[in-house]
């Protein structure tokens, strides 16, 4: 039996070193504070996953640990509760992520089923398609949705393993796949993250363990609606836009201020990676199964995490990972690090990849989705429910 573990965790932060020089001197950015929000929601949510706006002005919110599909208006209300948890069609386990899909469908990631599940405009169940692709012995990869375009398109970073559990390789790619040709399409390359493997056993008996290591460099991309796909490279922080047909609109470097890493962002990045996504995968004697779940690399118990047993570089990197954002207008939101407890920060790219104006949230408050003219945040009162806000844009 082949038993494999692969952990990441959306939302981390990447750097492996710090020369303690500024890249650039700062511009000088215009930069806008969002204060009071547009709308609150009236109720609390156990744990917001995915979140989308509908055509209609309503929202849609997956909850992965009350395990609802929930469709409402922020102002209040009725609330539709869409399908049920279970394993038949249109069911789902631990729904999660939410995107939307040509001619105004939905796509849900059903990690509990390890599937995509995706909905008309109806929000009526169409089909689903399995996450895993591949086999162990032959190579494997995760079709784990990033984004989707307007055409239908989804977008994943390829995460393919060779036979027997090979490493990882540190370049990515960033696949367009097509659900109803079942066409794949690389599309960008990319650096990923470092990660630490481990094996044990050997034959058809071996686990093979690959853990993140903290902070280290990593490119982040997502894909605006007409399938131009914005990539920050973690190099010399710069903007690349790259078109469908593959060309590239390339920006300039951009200044950062590095982040020291101290006892508070060690904290922050072991809480964030406990959020990470877990995927198992087992052959056992050719029949292969796949489990995911949300919170898989959380620590067990009340005690303090140790940060001791990992190896910290000296600043953070100038953005987060998997902190990348496309407006329904086009424009690249990309979000800053910095110290620990402070309000996120977003710079925002043009269409020409240069940046043009800085967003600044209400400390605690973590972006979640775009509308028309509006962004949704969500934060976590003191009994640790969260809050679905709405913030108007200038």
């Amino acid at each position: 039996m082949l038993i494999r573990t692969f952990r990441s965790a959306f939302g981390l932060l990447a750097l492996s070193g710090f020369s303690g020089v500024f890249p650039l001197v700062c511009q000088q950015i215009p930069e806008v504070r969002l204060a009071k929000a547009d709308a609150t929601y009236p109720l609390e949510f156990s744990s917001i996953r995915g979140f989308l706006e509908l055509p209609d002005g309503k929202v849609l919110v997956s909850d992965g640990i009350d395990e609802t599909l929930l469709r409402f208006s922020m102002t209040g209300g009725k609330v539709d509760t869409l399908g049920r948890s279970g394993q038949g069609p249109g069911e789902y386990k631990g729904p999660d992520l939410l995107f939307s899909m040509a001619e105004g469908g939905v796509l849900l990631l059903d990690l509990g089923n390890a599937r995509l599940t995706m909905f008309d405009r109806n929000l009526k169940y169409r089909d689903s398609k399995s996450i895993a692709r591949g086999s162990p012995q032959q190579g494997m990869m995760m079709l784990i949705p990033r984004a989707t375009d307007g055409r239908g398109g989804i977008y994943f970073e390829h995460a393919a393993f060779g036979p027997g559990g090979s490493s990882r390789p540190d370049s990515g790619q960033i696949v367009r796949y097509d659900p109803a040709t079942e066409a794949f399409d690389t599309v960008a390359a990319v650096k990923r993250e470092d990660v630490k493997v481990s094996t044990s056993g050997s034959g058809q008996n071996r686990s093979v363990s690959m853990q993140m290591i903290p902070f280290s460099p990593r490119d982040s991309w997502a894909v605006a609606p007409d399938g131009r796909i914005a990539i920050v490279r973690a190099a010399d922080y710069r903007l690349e836009w790259v078109t469908p047909g593959g060309a590239k609109r390339v920006g300039p470097p951009n200044a950062w201020r590095p982040v020291p890493i101290r006892e508070a962002e060690k904290l922050e990045w072991v809480g964030q990676s406990a959020d990470g996504v877990s995927v198992g995968v087992t052959n056992n004697n050719g029949q292969m199964s796949v489990t995911m779940r949300r919170g898989g690399m959380r620590m067990g118990g009340s005690a303090p995490p140790d940060t001791r047993s990992q190896e910290w570089p000296e600043a953070k990197p100038p953005f987060v990972t998997n902190g990348v954002w496309v407006s329904p207008s086009g424009e690249a939101w990309v979000e800053r690090s910095v110290p620990a407890g402070s309000g996120r920060v977003f710079d925002i790219f043009g269409a020409n990849a240069t940046l043009a104006r800085r967003v600044v949230l209400p400390e605690g408050r973590r972006l979640i989705g775009f509308g028309d003219g509006v962004i949704y945040t969500r934060w976590s009162n003191e009994d640790d429910l969260q809050i679905l806000e709405r913030y108007r844009l200038q």
